[in-house]
């Protein structure tokens, strides 16, 4: 299938135009394509950021900011539903920057913005010069399609898990292992108890807690195969390898 694709140097001047106050629309000869066949049906992307938008007014109403457990927890499994991506789509970082630089810029704006300190969003998160994996928009979907839970009644209700954003981008989205959805899931799960609460099993942020796990699972990976891991097998292999790790 086929989609608009932006290169970096097109996105960066695009959202420099418009911070400067200047509506800037697309030229026909800026935007490139990526894929063949059947052009992606792109009123999808319009119908998620409508949807994502109602959420951010929402929120802002009732005077909170958006962050990983305000919005991205719901906002990952709408945008996932409504968007329907085809793989090779998925695959392409100006696919994506051109989704998070024409369709969602106000919800990236939104989403990063430091009123206090007084700057914007940073261009790596419309995936400007930067990893697909660090682009907003990218993240989100990531965040549903890798915990993805075709057997229960909610697919999304992992993704949905209140958590660190650390953990969802650093623990979940980035590293090879999590290739291994099963791992991912079995991951949210061992972390997060209570999946109504975001109180982590280890400490979120020292250097001895979940992120030496992260490396721990990194090079275990090179000899472990954990995609023919049971889920009880998973689970006993994030115990043990985290059983002298500082506790949340």
């Amino acid at each position: 299938m086929k989609g608009k694709a932006l290169s970096n140097e097109v996105a960066r001047k695009v959202v420099e135009q418009r911070r400067q106050g200047r509506p800037y629309r697309l030229l026909r000869t800026e935007v490139d394509y990526t894929g063949t066949g059947d052009a992606w049906d792109e009123s999808k992307a319009d119908h998620a950021a409508n949807e994502l938008r109602c959420m951010k007014v929402r929120l802002q109403d009732r005077g909170m900011t958006l962050t990983a457990n305000t919005f991205d927890k719901d906002a990952c499994a709408i945008l996932h539903r409504i968007l329907e991506l085809p793989n090779n789509l998925v695959a392409s970082d100006g696919f994506w920057r051109w989704l998070a630089v024409e369709k969602f810029p106000d919800i990236i704006e939104a989403r990063h913005v430091n009123l206090s300190r007084g700057t914007l969003a940073h261009p790596g998160n419309y995936g400007i010069n930067a990893s697909v994996t660090r682009n907003r928009v990218a993240i989100l979907w990531f965040r549903a399609e890798m915990v993805y839970d075709s057997d229960s009644a909610d697919p999304y209700h992992l993704a949905k898990q209140p958590g660190h954003t650390d953990f969802w981008e650093s623990g979940i989205i980035r590293p090879r292992y999590a290739w291994c959805r099963n791992l991912a899931r079995q991951l949210v799960k061992f972390q997060y108890r209570d999946p109504t609460s975001d109180r982590a099993y280890l400490h979120s942020t020292s250097p001895d807690g979940v992120r030496e796990l992260y490396k721990r699972l990194r090079r275990l990976h090179a000899i472990v195969s954990y995609e023919f891991l049971s889920d009880e097998e998973l689970q006993r292999l994030l115990a043990d390898a985290s059983s002298n790790l500082k506790r949340a």
